[in-house]
Parts: structure tokens; sequence; C-alpha cells
């Protein structure tokens, strides 16, 4: 299983995304977001388990953000909801750094290469959304436009804020207003450039690499 970590992940981050849009805004919608949560919280441990460093922190964060997630379903409270977003986030980010550290080392750029490197950047956005959530359920006036303000409804909206800041497509419908949410959707944008430019670069040197060595053994 091992061997398909980031693709088993990839579809765990789709479903994630996708499913609660087809379904609407209804009460399943919800159940498979949750549930999506916790398979990919499983993928992404899986994912990070082969890094001895990160081991111990992946496994606490991934059991902390699971027993938030089903605090938050058991009781219902709007501080509940508030730790769940804010330690799912923080798990998807360390998962998503990890990931980055794997997809840059020295090594030739392999298709796992390319799947853990697409797999981070969905992390990323999905982390960041999460992170825009948690900052309107603090202040819900925090952004403007088609902005849902409870813990149940504003997931799906700010991690489709996330992916257009992120890929600086940039549509308006939603406006980031306070402070924190603008620093929050420039870092985002910017990130987002930095990302692609610095990966793209490190994917072409580690191919590049493994040509010329390959060459040499062969001469």
């Amino acid at each position: 299983m091992e061997r398909y970590k980031y693709t088993l992940l990839l579809i765990a981050l789709l479903a994630l995304v996708v499913a609660p849009l087809i379904l609407g805004g209804t009460v399943e919608s919800s159940y498979v977001f949750g549930v999506s949560s916790l398979v990919v919280m499983l993928f992404g441990v899986l994912a990070a388990l082969q890094h001895r460093k990160a081991r111990i922190v992946v496994i606490v964060l991934a059991a902390l953000a699971a027993l938030s997630q089903l605090s938050s379903f058991i009781f219902g409270s709007h501080h509940y909801a508030q730790s769940k977003i804010a330690v799912f986030a923080a798990f998807l980010l360390f998962i998503a750094v990890v990931i980055v550290i794997d997809v840059l080392r020295d090594e030739a750029a392999t298709w796992d290469k390319i799947q853990g490197a697409i797999a981070a950047y969905v992390v990323f956005g999905v982390a960041w959304g999460l992170l825009y959530a948690w900052v309107i359920l603090n202040d819900p006036q925090a952004f403007s436009g088609a902005v849902q303000r409870t813990a149940e409804d504003a997931g799906q909206p700010m991690i489709y804020f996330s992916f257009v800041t992120l890929t600086t497509l940039g549509y308006g419908d939603i406006t980031p207003v306070s402070h924190t949410a603008r620093t929050l959707a420039w870092l985002e944008a910017a990130f987002g450039q930095i990302y692609l430019v610095v990966l793209v670069a490190r994917l072409v040197s580690l191919q590049l690499t493994s040509k010329v060595a390959s060459s040499r053994n062969d001469g």
C-alpha cells in the first residue's frame, strides 16, 4: 500500500472536495465531508510514516484531529467546531510539508513524486480553506459575498475561495474584508505561484540529473 500512498491520498482528497459539491447543501454532504476527512487523515498518516522524525508528530495530530471531529459531531458546540477546523488544518499543513520534503529529495523525478507534488498542492488548498473557515467562525464579517457563517456550511465555500486564490483566478464573488482574512489571502496567492515555480524547477533538475547519471553509467 505504501507504493500507492499518494494515489490513495489524492483519491481521498478528491472525495473530500468534490463529493459534498455534488450532494449540495444537504445533511448527507456534511456526513460525506466528515467521513472523507477521516479517510484523508488515514492516508495522510500513511504518506508521512516513512519519515521517522515526523511519525510521532503526525500520529499525535491525527489523533487530535479525529478526536476533535468526533467531539464536534457528538456535542455540536461552536467551540468544538473551531477546534476541529484548527486541528485538522494543522494536520494537513504538516502532512503537506512532509510530502514536499519527500518530493524534493535528491532522487529521480518519478510518477510517484509527481503525484506527491499534486497531492501536496491540493492539501495546501484544503488547509488554507479550513483556515479561512476558522477565521469566519471567529469573525463572521471577515469575508463578504456568498459565504455561510456556521461551521456546518462555511467549509465548502471557503475551500472554493481557497483554490480560487491559490490559482489566482480571483472571481470576486467572495472577498476578504478583515486584516487577517486579507493577509491569509495574499499569502496563499503568493505561495501558490512560488510553489509551482520552485516545484517545476526542482523536478526538471532531478530529471536532468537522473539522465546525466544514467548516461554516465551506460558509458
